[in-house]
């Protein structure tokens, strides 16, 4: 979809003396989600550079990388796959947690991973980060899924006041929630 055209537009940090701006939408098959066609919006500018049109994408690599490691170490939690392997699930994530260290999801799903080998400290000390991290930009499903684990966490280290603290704080984020 075309949504806009101009003169002397700044595209991440580079000048352009004219552009064209689209909204697409890519349809991917999310083989983690009983492979269901899932959309994937993205904007795309068609610019003039020299005399000469090209397609200058303008995307956070980075995020979409990030996105990959953690859709593939769910994988390998849930067994979407050959087989559920949680150490293998560590791994990818911290590969990915070197391109984003403070990547959330990556981080929910290295915490997830710690708890299905459990190792409820490691699992503890990831929610316990995520829960400091709170933020606008994560959602209420989110804050309230990192405190039900971090209740789960508490629970498993016999420390049943903190657990049902954690629930209380959850469902006061999240009323809806299945876990807490």
């Amino acid at each position: 979809e075309k949504v806009g055209e101009g003169v002397d537009k700044d595209i991440d940090g580079v000048k352009y003396k004219n552009y064209v701006q689209l909204n697409l939408v890519e349809i991917y098959i999310s083989y983690f989600n009983d492979n269901r066609e899932s959309p994937s919006p993205y904007e795309v500018y068609d610019v003039n550079e020299d005399g000469k049109w090209k397609v200058h994408r303008s995307i956070d690599f980075n995020e979409r990388l990030t996105a990959n490691y953690s859709n593939l170490a769910r994988m390998y939690l849930a067994g979407k796959g050959k087989e559920k392997n949680y150490s293998r699930a560590v791994s990818i994530v911290k590969e990915g947690l070197k391109v984003d260290p403070n990547s959330f999801d990556l981080n929910f799903v290295l915490g997830l991973s710690y708890i299905e080998q459990e190792d409820i400290p490691q699992a503890f000390e990831v929610f316990q980060k995520l829960s400091e991290k709170f933020s606008p930009a994560i959602s209420p499903s989110s804050q309230s899924a990192v405190l039900n684990n971090l209740g789960y966490c508490y629970s498993k280290q016999g420390n049943i006041r903190a657990a049902i603290s954690m629930y209380q704080k959850s469902l006061q984020i999240n009323p809806e929630s299945e876990y807490a």
